[in-house]
Formats: structure tokens, sequence, C-alpha cells
């Protein structure tokens, strides 16, 4: 389950807001809560009224970014007419967080160094869960509509996971690359899959 930043009291979010620039800028390990508390102008014993520590802190904030990042696509897909276009946005949007959201960009990157904590690997994880859902969903849309090739619902989870792992592959690799490297990168896998999952003509 994913914060929904809309339900938090004015503090919290102000809290929140200053720890995910922290964190961007000076990294989890550097962050303290003597600095974020130096940043709303609170006294540190305060943001303990708040949260338990700084993990709970990061938590949250990975939470609250990864709502808005799950918000984002689910609004870009709806805008999209066909599974293969919606395909193309959700694998784009995966690599393009990035530059919009850098803490979730920060736990991924501890997550495969195994430099996390335990509650951002668990967000991290599910963040993950969520995009192979997606493309599942988008992968039945597509066969069920003869968008895509026959496939039967074993072969269209297999598909999905394997598109899912080399995502997660490629994000390994591509961590700090510059942006034009990236879109030719994201823009061979959506050929490779493609042709792959295509209708033949």
């Amino acid at each position: 389950m994913v914060e929904n930043s809309k339900i938090l009291d004015p503090t919290t979010l102000e809290i929140l807001s200053a720890a995910a620039s922290l964190f961007d800028r000076y990294g989890t390990r550097k962050t303290t809560m003597d600095y974020i508390a130096k940043e709303v102008g609170k006294g540190k014993s305060s943001l303990y009224y708040y949260f338990k520590n700084k993990e709970a802190v990061f938590e949250s904030v990975l939470r609250r970014e990864l709502a808005q990042f799950q918000s984002d696509i689910i609004r870009d897909l709806e805008a999209e007419a066909t599974q293969t276009d919606k395909i193309r946005v959700l694998i784009s949007s995966i690599f393009e967080q990035a530059i919009h959201y850098p803490n979730l960009l920060r736990s991924f990157k501890g997550l495969i160094e195994g430099k996390s904590g335990r509650t951002a690997n668990a967000v991290k994880e599910g963040a993950i869960a969520w995009e192979l859902q997606q493309l599942n969903l988008l992968l039945e849309a597509g066969v069920s509509n003869g968008e895509f090739r026959a496939m039967a619902a074993e072969e269209v989870a297999i598909n999905s996971q394997a598109i899912s792992v080399a995502i997660t592959g490629m994000k390994m690799i591509l961590l700090g690359a510059p942006q034009e490297e990236i879109a030719i990168s994201i823009r061979n896998l959506l050929n490779l899959l493609f042709n792959g999952i295509g209708k033949s003509k």
C-alpha cells in the first residue's frame, strides 16, 4: 500500500518535502534528523512526534514518490489508445523515474548493491511487483483484442517476467548514463519486445 499524500497533515508534508530534498542532495547516510529539523525550522525532538527515526522518514519519502510515480503512469497509460503505446509509455516512464524521482532511483541502486535497509528494499520490491503487474495486464489486453499474437496465460506471465527482468538489468547498467544513451537503450528494448509479441504479417 503506497502512502496517499492527500491525507497527511501540513507539518508531515513539510517534513517529507524537506527530507526528500536533503536525501537527493546528500544521500541517506549523510542526511540526519538534525539536518531535516533545521531545514523545516523545527527542533529535532519535534520530528520524533511524526517519525520514529530517519529510516521511517526515508520510507515515507519513498512511498510518497512511489504513489506519485504510479499515479503519473496510470494517467499517461489512460491517454494512449493501443496496448503497444501503453507498454512504450510504461517502459519509458520506468527509466525516466531517475529524472523525476531521484530517491526511488537511490533505493533501487541501494537494492542492487545490497546497501539499502530492509524498509527501502520492501518499498522498491513492491514497486517492481507493481510494474510487473502492469506489464502483465497490458500484454493480456493486447492478446485479447488481437493486437498481439495469441498467447496462453502462462506465456503472458513468462513474457511479462522476462520484460521486467530485462528492465531491471538495463537500469543496473544505465545508472548515471547520459539521457541520449538511455533513450537509445529504451528504443532498442522496445523494438526487440514488439518483434517478439507482435502479430506476424
